[in-house]
């Protein structure tokens, strides 16, 4: 089990959850992203396709988790994101049948026929903002001073090559806090789209225009906050990863979970919060009815701002994001050009981050070999790949010395080269080794020394033969046999 196959399936599961329970926690006179007036928010087409809807989703949420749990140990990393971009593609085409089946009916019996369609507004927005809380941001800061302080301490004592984006890389400023500016760029863009939520206007209902605009108030306090406790549990997901990867501490089996871990409480919570109030404080109770009151009128029907109910484009409005009308949250008025800007920050900011790394060697594909993803089987497989000549013997990472023979040709002076959690040699016998199977990160950019006086490939250089059971305590044995035989 990887870190990185974890957090797809804590992932894939949240998104499962999140998905199917998204009609509860929409308002109820937007059921599906269509807008219906109040007294038609029980109608049995919005009955019937939300009780089609929990079904549809909850197997298809059902399947993606078992598919990412049944192949967390197969495949690439990228396995549980493409599990779960199907799982978003056959979530959307259940959110397109309900919604299509609810806006044929509202659109053959006239439902907002005979009623009066307003705009209802508070000026009291205005002229008494609600202030974002800033000092739900210490944690999060914290975190990152905490990574910067610890990496600064442990850079001296880091080993020549270090592991940065799932295989080694040289030490370098750029590879070692990598993880902090993946810190900052979360932090920094969620703050920011939550700093422009505050500037936003409010969704209030013209039934109740005082007390939806109180609900609100409460929401957006408690979602913020909400997302703030998860920007700090990410930051430590990332702090957690780095520790391990600048060796502070080693963990195996079910303790790889560990940095996992955070984020997938913050998830949680944020979860627990958005069912607890609903978008805009709709599941909120005891907003009262004091102030000016009900407006004589329903909530406008602008289902044609609303591309398949869900991206909103309004030219007339100068918003740069709205509230969600599926789930919770906010989404961009893709109308307006300053929403465009801060989409092109958002993508912008990570693509340079990548490029960067790209010329440090951080991203894959830059010389480095990952085996062992599945134990000692990826190390024999690299070494059929790579042969011999390319490959530094693999034994201890120790410096070099001389090898313990047991009998057999193994009295070679061997340069190891091993990096990330090395197997451990538990026993050798004539012409084999005994290791205990774990993930090894080679590195086949330098060729090692296998012999005193011969080159790495050489007639007599010893090459893996194959993998057979030693014991049941999960160790196995590699059979060195002469290269070329």
């Amino acid at each position: 089990m990887t870190t990185a196959s974890l957090s797809g399936e804590v992932i894939v599961s949240f998104y499962a959850v999140a998905s199917c329970l998204a009609p509860a926690i929409t308002r109820p006179t937007v059921p599906f992203g269509v807008r219906v007036p109040p007294e038609r928010a029980s109608a049995p087409v919005i009955r019937q396709q939300r009780r089609a809807y929990y079904g549809r989703t909850a197997i298809i949420g059902a399947c993606c988790i078992a598919l990412v749990i049944l192949l967390q140990d197969r495949g690439s990393w990228w396995l549980s994101r493409i599990i779960l971009l199907a799982e978003i593609l056959a979530d959307l085409g259940c959110f397109l049948i309900a919604r299509n089946q609810i806006a044929s009916v509202k659109q053959a019996e006239r439902w907002y026929a005979g009623h009066r369609q307003v705009v209802a507004t508070d000026t009291s927005w205005r002229t008494d903002p609600p202030r974002f809380p800033v000092r739900w941001l210490i944690p999060a800061l914290t975190v990152i001073a905490v990574t910067v302080l610890v990496g600064a301490l442990r850079y001296p004592h880091l080993p020549a090559r270090v592991t940065a984006g799932g295989h080694l890389v040289p030490k370098s400023v750029v590879s070692v806090f990598a993880i902090v500016a993946a810190q900052l760029y979360v932090t920094a863009m969620w703050t920011g789209i939550m700093l422009i939520v505050y500037r936003s206007r409010p969704d209030i209902e013209a039934a109740d225009a005082a007390g939806s605009t109180r609900r609100y108030r409460r929401f957006l306090a408690a979602f913020t906050r909400a997302v703030l406790t998860l920007l700090a549990l990410v930051d430590l997901t990332l702090l957690l990863g780095a520790l391990r990867h600048w060796q502070v501490y080693r963990l195996s089996g079910i303790g790889s979970a560990l940095p996992v871990l955070p984020f997938a409480v913050g998830l949680l919570v944020l979860a627990v919060v958005a069912f607890r109030v609903g978008q805009g404080g709709s599941r909120l109770t005891g907003g009262g009815r004091g102030g000016p009151g009900p407006v004589a009128g329903v909530d406008r029907d602008d289902d044609r701002f609303w591309k398949a109910g869900l991206i909103y484009v309004n030219r007339d409005d100068p918003a740069i994001l709205i509230g969600a009308r599926f789930g919770v949250g906010w989404t961009f008025n893709l109308a307006n050009p300053m929403a465009w800007l801060v989409i092109a920050g958002i993508v912008a900011t990570p693509a340079g981050l990548a490029a960067l790394a790209a010329t440090v060697g951080i991203l894959p594909g830059s010389g480095q070999v990952e085996a062992g993803r599945n134990g000692l089987d990826g190390l024999v497989k690299a070494v059929k790949e790579y042969g011999a000549a390319a490959l530094p013997a693999v034994v201890d990472p120790a410096p070099p010395r001389n090898g313990e023979s047991g009998g057999g040709e193994l009295g070679h002076q061997v340069q190891a080269q091993v990096f990330g959690i090395q197997p451990k040699l538990v026993g050798q016998a004539g012409d084999h080794l005994a290791l205990d199977p774990g993930a090894v990160v080679l590195d086949v950019s330098e060729q090692g020394r296998l012999g005193d006086d011969q080159a790495a490939g050489g007639q007599e250089a010893p090459v893996p033969a194959g993998v057979e059971a030693l014991d049941g305590r999960g160790q196995r044995v590699v059979q060195l046999a002469q290269d070329g035989t």
